[in-house]
């Protein structure tokens, strides 16, 4: 396994008893989009480790969805259920043999720049409907790559301009997902004039 890999969160391999013991004293963290994530380490067999990031903004966002489920009465959501998962939320558990001196901030990056590289593809197969060529010869199908290209180029700056206007209908209520869109919008090179 040279990449990492996701865990469950019921895994027996993880520990959220950690986050309690000291009052989490043994957590450490990095800053990732100038947001702080918190992880630990748990040694595992045949040199293999599992690290368990901790994101406070995703686990105030699981939270408020899985209240919000509750509230509408959604089958398999309760009062209950939400305490027993409540330490589960916000967290990404990755098991990994990459070698110790790789550091929990490089594997965690790794891992969401894998990530981004899949929902693009995702985007490119379900949205864009990009998986067949049809294609015969080599300018044809350069041709096809580079308007495919352009269509994903437009299909992020529309993703980017609306959702502000889908967390405002979902009723997320955080300022810096709106200020961060508006600083990306702003000095995106797309939105630059000549």
């Amino acid at each position: 396994m040279e990449a990492p890999t996701a865990v469950e969160r019921n895994s027996n391999l993880i520990d959220y008893r950690v986050l309690h013991a000291n009052h989490g004293r043994q957590l450490r963290y990095f800053m990732y989009k100038e947001q702080p994530v918190w992880y630990y380490t748990i040694q595992q067999p045949d040199h293999k480790r599992v690290i368990l990031f901790i994101n406070d903004y995703l686990k105030a966002a699981e939270k408020q969805d899985f209240i919000r489920r509750i509230e509408i009465q959604t089958e398999g959501y309760s009062l209950n259920a939400f305490y027993l998962k409540q330490d589960t939320f916000g967290t990404l558990a990755l098991l990994t043999n990459l070698a110790a001196d790789r550091q929990p901030e490089q594997i965690y990056q790794q891992h969401k720049t894998r990530t981004h590289i899949e929902q693009l593809f995702d985007v490119f197969k379900n949205i864009l409907h990009a998986e067949r060529t049809y294609m015969r010869g080599g300018t044809e199908m350069e041709t096809w790559m580079f308007v495919n290209f352009l269509a994903s180029i437009y299909y992020y700056q529309l993703f980017r301009r609306y959702t502000p206007l889908f967390i405002h209908y979902l009723g997320i209520k955080h300022k810096s997902a709106v200020g961060n869109h508006r600083n990306t919008q702003e000095n995106s090179p797309y939105n630059q004039t000549n």
